[in-house]
Formats: C-alpha cells, structure tokens, sequence
C-alpha cells in the first residue's frame, strides 16, 4: 500500500510540469518584426513590423491578413520555445507556416517557412526571420 501511494505520487510530481508547459514571457503587447528572406530576388524585402498582443496560452504571433481564412493546425510548447504549424487559405492559394521562436521573457527570435500551394501545386517558399520585444499591457 505505501509503495503504491509514493508511486502514486512520484507520477503526479512528474505531470504537473507537464501540464503547467508555458513559455518563459511576459504577456502583453509585442511589437513583431519579420524579415522575408527569398533567394534570387534582386532586391531586399523591407521589413514588416506590426504590434500584436500575447499570451501564454496564444504565444504565436500573428499579423491579421485581410480576405484569409487562417487556422492553426498545430502548436507545441518545449520550455521557451513554441513551436506552430498554421495554415491560411484565400480563393486561388493556401500559405501552410511552420514557425518556432524561442522567449526571454521580454523578447524573442525565431524563424518562419512559408509554402504557397496554388492549383494543388507547389508555387513558391519564403524563409522569414522574426523577432519581437514587449512593449507592455494590451489596451
């Protein structure tokens, strides 16, 4: 009986972490800037920056884009990285985003990797780089 009930505990200590999983930030606004990255163009994209409010239950950023339909199909939180799969669909293309970024605790850095899907065919990829600093509480 007592061996069971130490086991017993044993398995909770272990799985309250895990359900506790949250990035190391402070929630609040953030503003976000992403660098495209696209081989062959000669020329540089300038960057995009917008402001966006966080938290740690919606810890990927996202800049709304007008006449898209997007969905987040997946996300994963490994200490203070967050990890995001999402899609975003218009009338002649789908954007399928795999993105990562890595918190300290008023910023982060990370990249994203965009595939355009037109037709049912592959139409083109972008790398972005993206970054973010916390400005302070949504309003």
């Amino acid at each position: 009986m007592r061996f069971g009930l130490i086991t017993l505990v044993l398995l909770l200590a272990l799985a309250i972490p895990a359900l506790a999983a949250e990035p190391n930030m402070h929630e609040g606004k953030w503003e976000i800037t992403t660098v495209m990255e696209m081989p062959g163009l000669p020329f540089a994209i300038p960057p995009v920056t917008y402001t966006h409010c966080l938290s740690k239950k919606d810890a990927v950023p996202q800049q709304p884009e007008k006449n898209q339909d997007c969905k987040m199909i997946s996300t994963d939180i490994q200490g203070d990285t967050v990890f995001w799969v999402m899609e975003c669909r218009n009338k002649t293309e789908v954007v399928r985003s795999t993105g990562n970024i890595t918190y300290h605790r008023d910023s982060f850095a990370g990249n994203i990797n965009m595939t355009t899907t037109s037709g049912g065919k592959e139409s083109g990829t972008m790398n972005s780089k993206i970054s973010g600093r916390r400005l302070g509480a949504c309003q």
